[in-house]
């Protein structure tokens, strides 16, 4: 198993119909591939965690790379991992409240503004799954 967390910021603010767009072709892309993983959205950037084969990750990703609505993209993580955070999503996709779990929200931030450090990213899509959790009312904030 192989997970691999980015940043990346919009060429322009996406509306709804280009989070839209995105999420459907992400998760028609993803699913073909076995690859799980999530998609946080805070203010024109992204966090996204892929998960899955190596080789399909990296597929994935190389399609990131080519996306013109990308740019200043930064690899915080990509490694081997024990297992999937996202198994059950082929893309979750948050854009997060301020309210909830906000010692995440602050991660999720930094990693955006590239202020996490490389030791760190490989905590975060256990901290982004605990974050979506609490957005979506599985677990108490």
């Amino acid at each position: 198993m192989h997970q691999l967390v980015y940043v990346s910021s919009a060429v322009r603010k996406p509306g709804h119909e280009d989070i839209a767009a995105i999420l459907n072709a992400s998760r028609r892309n993803n699913r073909r591939l076995g690859v799980s993983g999530m998609l946080l959205h805070i203010g024109g950037k992204f966090l996204q965690v892929l998960e899955g084969e190596r080789s399909n990750v990296h597929e994935i990703f190389g399609q990131v790379l080519l996306d013109p609505r990308h740019e200043q993209i930064d690899i915080l993580a990509d490694e081997r991992s024990f297992g999937r955070n996202f198994g059950q999503w082929s893309m979750a996709f948050l854009e997060p409240s301020r309210m909830l779990a906000p010692d995440v929200y602050d991660i999720a931030r930094q990693a955006m503004a590239g202020k996490v450090h490389p030791a760190n990213a490989a905590n975060l899509p256990m901290l982004i799954k605990t974050f979506y959790r609490a957005n979506t009312g599985e677990i108490a904030a």
